[in-house]
């Protein structure tokens, strides 16, 4: 197989399956669209204006208008209303991101691997689903894996990777209040494995991974204080801190484990390892469904298992790919 065919089916895949709900409706897809669209037909209308008018928009994701920006622009250009313009294009953006993702892993492994990888990345119901609406989300998930590919190149001049990674950081901040806090926790967490590994192999430590991050960090905290703080209606108690603080540290830690820790190559302990590792997996989605895991969670409604599908069967993937890769 031709190597451009690699790239080609998988985004042909997430093209089609993202583009396909707002086609057969005719309209954006997630309730959470209309927003986006509205501010972008303000921007429009009343620009020269200031986006932190609330009187003018809509309060909250003016506050991070990185979508609604860019399909003002892409309106202006195409001659096509909000609504049509960004009904289109930013499932088209959400596609992007499995063209960064096969880069990503093509430069971990190889050109099959990320073949297959890219493939069930198009074809999973969860991403193809939230990719496929006009929102914040579809906009900043290729923001995300391009900052992590940035941060992973081994070959790009170091100027040129900090200010490719300070441009991505600045319009990934720009998009999404969360996403950057996601993407501040993977990187360290490289960073930090790396800063490890080194000091066991009795390397120099790898200051530049932990001058990206803080370059990310930075950015959020400036733009969080000086500006969206006003938007960010999602109250965070220190117990929300503590609680995801102690699921980071514990995949963290067994991470840093299941890195270092020798490894024997015994097929049917694999194979025994996947299938518990499926069981485990699928109990946990089970009851989620039945009974609260935990004092104040909610029991989820049955359709969520669908959500959660994908990342059942990728279980044994990754043990596969653990092994491969050891």
């Amino acid at each position: 197989m031709k190597k451009w065919i690699y790239v080609t089916i998988p985004l042909l895949l997430a093209l089609i399956l993202r583009l396909y709900p707002s086609f057969i409706s005719g309209l954006p897809f997630s309730t959470d669209a209309w927003s986006p669209i509205r501010n972008a037909e303000l921007l429009m209308e009343y620009t020269p204006t200031h986006i932190g008018d609330d009187k003018v928009f809509d309060g909250y994701n003016n506050y991070w208008p990185a979508n609604s920006l860019f399909g003002a622009v892409f309106s202006v250009v195409t001659g096509l209303e909000p609504k049509q313009g960004m009904t289109r294009i930013l499932p088209v953006i959400g596609s992007m991101a499995i063209l960064i993702f096969y880069a990503l892993v093509k430069r971990l492994y190889n050109a099959k691997i990320s073949f297959m990888a890219s493939i069930i990345f198009a074809t999973a119901f969860s991403h193809a689903f939230f990719t496929a609406a006009v929102t914040k989300e579809t906009y900043a998930n290729p923001l995300y894996l391009l900052l992590l590919l940035i941060f992973l190149h081994p070959t790009i001049d170091r100027r040129k990777q900090a200010l490719l990674f300070t441009i991505t950081s600045i319009a990934l901040t720009l998009t999404h209040h969360l996403t950057p806090l996601i993407a501040m926790a993977l990187l360290f967490s490289i960073a930090l494995a790396r800063l490890i590994n080194n000091t066991r192999k009795s390397l120099a430590p790898n200051k530049f991974d932990f001058l990206l991050t803080s370059i990310l960090i930075t950015t959020f905290t400036l733009y969080y204080l000086f500006y969206a703080h006003t938007g960010f209606k999602i109250p965070l108690t220190l117990s929300d801190w503590l609680s995801v603080a102690s699921y980071q540290i514990l995949a963290f830690a067994l991470a840093i484990y299941l890195i270092f820790k020798p490894y024997v190559h015994i097929s049917a302990k694999t194979i025994v390892i996947s299938l518990g590792a499926i069981a485990i997996a699928f109990l946990f989605t089970i009851l989620t469904t039945i009974i609260p895991l935990l004092p104040g969670f909610p029991t989820l409604p049955r359709y969520y298992l669908l959500y959660n599908f994908p990342y059942v069967i990728a279980i044994p993937l990754i043990i596969l790919g653990y092994r491969y890769h050891r």
